[in-house]
């Protein structure tokens, strides 16, 4: 029996130098274990007018929304250079990246 059957190997991307390594890495893995990369990204934006921030309005919203969009396929593209033959899945997760509830006591006390 394969061991790695309905496996993926997941990681997490923000547009930045690091996250590409972490990509790298992944897709090599992926292709070692024969199982599916899926490379996911947050989009942390769930109101037209967050809390605290000027009047920036859907626009502005759309605007970000695009860029983890494009964030998120260059990511799987260059996961495709990077391990040829894998399968690449993308993910664009919507919601809050904070926890409803501090995760423990010793979470900073601005919480």
């Amino acid at each position: 029996m394969d061991a790695h059957r309905g496996r993926t190997v997941v990681v997490g991307i923000d547009g930045s130098e690091p996250a590409l390594r972490a990509v790298r890495w992944a897709a090599a893995e992926a292709a070692r274990r024969k199982v599916p990369l899926r490379v996911v990204t947050a989009f942390d934006w769930i109101r037209n007018n967050p809390i605290g921030e000027i009047q920036l309005g859907a626009s502005y919203r759309d605007i970000m929304l695009a860029q983890a969009r494009r964030n998120l396929a260059d990511a799987a593209a260059f996961a495709a250079r990077a391990a040829e033959g894998i399968e690449v899945e993308q993910q664009l997760v919507v919601g809050s990246r904070w926890p409803c509830s501090p995760p423990s006591p010793t979470w900073p006390n601005w919480w």
